[in-house]
C-alpha cells in the first residue's frame, strides 16, 4: 500500500480518513441560476405545502399575506382563501403587531436583515380568538425579476422545558 499525501486524504462524515483522486474544482456554469429548480413556482408550492412549520410570506412594504401554507391553515384556523391579501396584523395581538411592523418598517428602511433573524417565542392569534405561542423566524426573500421584498415567517408551535 502506498503512503497517501495530505491532497489525497479526504475525512468522511463518520471521520474516517480514505484515499481518493484529487476532485475538480465545481464551477457553476454561467446560467446556473436560471436552471436553478427551486426557481420554479411550482418547486416553491412544494415545499411550502410539505413544511410542517406554518410558513407564511408577507410583502414587506403593503404588510399583506401572499402565501399561506397547510400548516398555517391547521396554525391559524384561516383557510388560504380568506389569509391572502390580508395584513399580518391579524395574526397578532396589537402589542405583538406593532413590534413586528418596526421590526419589518427597519428592514425596509435600511435593508438590514439581521433585524429579521432572531428567533422568540411570541402570542398570536388564531381565527376562533384562541391566543397561541408560537416560536417565530422571519427570513427575507428576493423574488427574482421584481423589485419587490418579501418576507418568510416561520410559525412553530413553541413548547416550553
Amino acid at each position: 500500500m502506498s503512503p497517501n499525501t495530505l491532497s489525497d486524504v479526504t475525512t468522511s462524515q463518520a471521520g474516517r480518513a480514505s484515499a481518493t483522486r484529487p476532485r475538480a474544482a465545481h464551477r457553476p456554469s454561467k446560467n446556473h441560476v436560471a436552471a436553478d429548480p427551486l426557481r420554479s413556482s411550482f418547486a416553491v408550492d412544494q415545499i411550502l405545502f410539505h413544511m410542517r412549520d406554518a410558513l407564511v410570506v408577507a410583502d414587506v412594504c403593503s404588510g399583506r399575506i401572499l402565501r399561506w401554507n397547510p400548516a398555517a391553515e391547521r396554525l391559524f384556523g384561516y383557510t388560504m382563501g380568506e389569509a391572502i391579501g390580508r395584513p399580518m396584523d391579524m395574526l397578532m395581538p396589537a402589542p405583538v403587531a406593532r413590534a413586528h411592523r418596526d421590526r419589518i418598517s427597519h428592514y425596509a428602511r435600511t435593508g438590514e436583515a439581521h433585524v429579521l433573524a432572531a428567533r422568540a417565542p411570541i402570542g398570536v392569534l388564531a381565527n376562533d380568538g384562541r391566543e397561541l405561542c408560537v416560536e417565530l423566524g422571519m427570513v427575507p426573500l428576493d423574488l427574482a425579476g421584481t423589485a419587490r421584498r418579501s418576507v418568510l415567517l416561520i410559525f412553530r408551535p413553541y413548547l416550553a422545558a
